[in-house]
Formats: structure tokens, C-alpha cells, sequence
């Protein structure tokens, strides 16, 4: 019976953590990146996605698109491999 209460503390804990953190999400809008340039279909899905993306996401940031399109999407990969984490502080 012991244990039981154990999880049932620790379980409580982890919901509380998860609910303070979506909380203070929002703070910055959030960016897709395209590795394809505006205008095609890998764009279009893209911007759909964004579009439909706040919805599922705590605190409906904004979303924005931004493409970098060239050598088969190796430019923005490597953009994309090279940004920083930007953690809430």
C-alpha cells in the first residue's frame, strides 16, 4: 500500500511539472523550417501545417514558415543542425 501512495505522489508531481511548463511555452513563436523553396508543394504542406499546428500545441503560439531552399534541402538542413536550443529560462 505504501508504494502505491509513492506513485500516486510522484505521478501527481510529474503532472504538475508538465502543466507549469505548458504554461510558459508560448513565449516565443515557433519556426518550421522548409528546406524546399516558397512556392512548391513541399511550401504548401508546410504552410498547411502551420496553419493547423497552434491547435494542438499548449498556449497556441504563432508558427512561423521559413524557407531555405537549395542543393536539395542540404542548406536548410544544415541551418537547421546549426541553430541553437533556445530554452525558456
Amino acid at each position: 500500500m505504501n508504494s502505491n501512495k509513492k506513485a500516486i505522489f510522484v505521478l501527481a508531481g510529474l503532472f504538475f511539472a508538465v502543466q507549469s511548463l505548458a504554461q510558459s511555452f508560448p513565449a516565443r513563436p515557433v519556426t518550421l523550417l522548409v528546406t524546399f523553396p516558397a512556392g512548391g508543394p513541399t511550401d504548401i504542406e508546410g504552410r498547411i501545417i502551420a496553419h493547423h499546428l497552434p491547435a494542438h500545441i499548449p498556449g497556441k503560439p504563432n508558427i512561423i514558415v521559413k524557407n531555405m531552399g537549395g542543393a536539395g534541402g542540404m542548406i536548410g538542413a544544415e541551418v537547421a543542425a546549426r541553430a541553437p536550443a533556445r530554452m525558456q529560462p
